[in-house]
This record gives C-alpha cells, sequence and structure tokens, in this order.
C-alpha cells in the first residue's frame, strides 16, 4: 500500500465517527478539521457511498446525504458492529498466531500473543479448530532476530550467503524485506545491492551476517521495475537466459536434493524424487552430473544431458592432452 493510500484510510476512518459525532457540519468545517481541502474532501464522500459490509446491497452501505453545504452520515452505526469469525477464519488466524509464537521472532512478545489467541478463541466461539499441531521448519533463532530487526529498522546487512547452483561462498549486501516460509523452508527476501535486484535468500544458506552502512533500497515501483529488467523471478540468481531442468533422483539417493533450490518436488510412489530447478550457471549441472549420474533416473529436456555430457567428454580430453 503506497503512503497516499494509506494516509487516505487512515482519514477515512477517522471521517467517518467525526461526521456521526458532527451531524450537519460544513464542508469547509470538515476539510479544516481533517487539513484537506474540500475537493479532497468531496472524493472520499464518494468513496464512502462505496465503503460498509461485504454484499454490496444498500443497507450493506454507509449512506452520505448532503443538505446545502451539510454533510450527514447514516448507516454507519450499524456497521461498525465487529463481524463474527467464521470457524474457517478463526482457525486460520489462530494457525498464524501459533506459527508466529513457534519463532524465533516472537521471543520478547509471547505474553502478547497468549492474550492475542486467548481472546481470538473466545471471539470465534466453539467453531474455531483448537487442537492444533504446528511445526515450523528449524531455524537459527540468533539469524533469525536479526534478519527480524533488519525489517523493522530497514537496515542493511553483510551476508555470507552459499549459493547452491555453483556450490560457491558469496558476500552480498542486502536490505531485508521480509520473513517467510516456503515449502517447510525459512527464506527471507531483500533488495540484493550486490545484484541490484531483489532476490529470496535461504536462511540455512546464510553463514555470517553482520549490519553495514548501504544506500537505502529503491522504492516498490522502481524496485519491482529493475528487478523485472534483470530476472523473472525470485529465485536466486534467476534471470532470462536461465533454463528449466527436470532430474529425477533415485530413491536411495534422493537425499542429494536437500540442498538443491529446486522450483517443485514431486515424490513418487517408488520413492524417486523429481526436482524441476531454474539452472542459472550450466556449469552447476554439469558438475552435478559428474559427481551423481548414478542417483540421476532421467534429465529433461534430454539436451540439458547431452550438453553436460558433451562438456565432461571435453574436459576429459583437454586433461588428457595435457598430462601426455
Amino acid at each position: 500500500m503506497s503512503a497516499d493510500a494509506a494516509g487516505r484510510l487512515t482519514r477515512l476512518i477517522s471521517l467517518v465517527p467525526w461526521l456521526v459525532e458532527h451531524p450537519g457540519a460544513s464542508r469547509a468545517e470538515t476539510a479544516a478539521r481533517f487539513g484537506i481541502t474540500e475537493e479532497q474532501l468531496e472524493e472520499d464522500l464518494n468513496l464512502l457511498f462505496l465503503s460498509g459490509r461485504p454484499g454490496h446491497m444498500p443497507d450493506d452501505l454507509i449512506d452520505v446525504i448532503r443538505d446545502g453545504d451539510r454533510i450527514y452520515v447514516e448507516n454507519a452505526q450499524e456497521l461498525s458492529v465487529p463481524a463474527r469469525l467464521s470457524a474457517d477464519e478463526a482457525s486460520a488466524l489462530l494457525v498464524a498466531l501459533r506459527a508466529l509464537r513457534g519463532s524465533a521472532l516472537a521471543a520478547e512478545h509471547l505474553d502478547a500473543l497468549d492474550s492475542a489467541e486467548e481472546k481470538l478463541r473466545v471471539a470465534a466461539g466453539e467453531g474455531a479448530a483448537t487442537a492444533l499441531d504446528l511445526e515450523l521448519p528449524p531455524e537459527d533463532p540468533a539469524v533469525q532476530r536479526a534478519l527480524a530487526r533488519a525489517v523493522e529498522r530497514g537496515e542493511a546487512l553483510r551476508i555470507s550467503y552459499h549459493v547452491a547452483a555453483r556450490d560457491e561462498m558469496t558476500e552480498r549486501i542486502v536490505s531485508p524485506q521480509r520473513l517467510l516460509v516456503a515449502d517447510g523452508t525459512w527464506y527471507v527476501d531483500a533488495w540484493c545491492h550486490t545484484s541490484g535486484g531483489d532476490r529470496r535468500f535461504r536462511l540455512d544458506a546464510i553463514h555470517a551476517l553482520e549490519p553495514v552502512r548501504a544506500p537505502a533500497a529503491p522504492a516498490a515501483p522502481d524496485r519491482a521495475d529493475r528487478s523485472a529488467r534483470r530476472r523473472t523471478d525470485l529465485l536466486p540468481g534467476a534471470s532470462r537466459t536461465s533454463r528449466r531442468v527436470r532430474l529425477r533422483l533415485a530413491p536411495e539417493r534422493a537425499y542429494l536434493a536437500e540442498r538443491i533450490p529446486a522450483r517443485t518436488r514431486e515424490h513418487a510412489d517408488d520413492g524417486s524424487l523429481t526436482l524441476e530447478l531454474t539452472i542459472v550457471e550450466p556449469e552447476w549441472l554439469h558438475r552435478f552430473l559428474l559427481q551423481h549420474g548414478d542417483a540421476v533416473l532421467e534429465v529433461s529436456p534430454p539436451e540439458a544431458a547431452a550438453e553436460a555430457l558433451r562438456r565432461i567428454r571435453s574436459r576429459r580430453a583437454g586433461e588428457e592432452s595435457s598430462d601426455g
């Protein structure tokens, strides 16, 4: 939400109860009270016609009446009664609270979370799920807290990050934007000053981090424009020249996938595991097939395997030539 939109929403939330308490207030008085022009006030009043409860029937919406220069608001008091949560909505909120409580990010707010959870149970009634078994993926609490603090304060960090696709340790300057869990793994979305774009980093691949001075991250619209020119998604290192490859690993070697940043993972009944990868550096695929070729049951598209085989043969021929 932009700053202008957030400011307008805050004003609208304050405008309705004030107009209810001051029926017949003039346009000039109301505009002066909220520090806006009469034209801006008129735009806000027109927006209120579309505000209310879901359903969008006449009785669900706020009614703004103009009597000459005077303003009256009706139906707002009836709509101010809090909506009751459905069982699904309450359960979703409980799950979110449990997830937050189970992470290292909540260590300083446990009392507030307990209070919120208890109030939510009372408000939700008997329909909400209460016996929830939620387990978050383990992660280094110090790393989580440092990243959360950087997100809250808008600070930059220098991180030592292991890029699995190249089996390489890199140094990056990043401005963390948010923490999230996806496919059972903790990630941080950040503006990467080193790469000049938005990136998503696995927390378990961050080996060290420290605060550092850096320019502020670009505004969101500028970030989106610049990132779109550099990449197609948030997988680390992906770009327009990246290619998609699918590898099917033998059941007894499926553990190899644990540190591979795959787009998707498909478990078959026979125990094999199929990974869809975004290959940024072809050399990584060549090394992987050379080291673990006996674990790979299938490569798609076949040209990827053929290209890797040609490069491996070419490299070996060069090594034999130099030895001779």
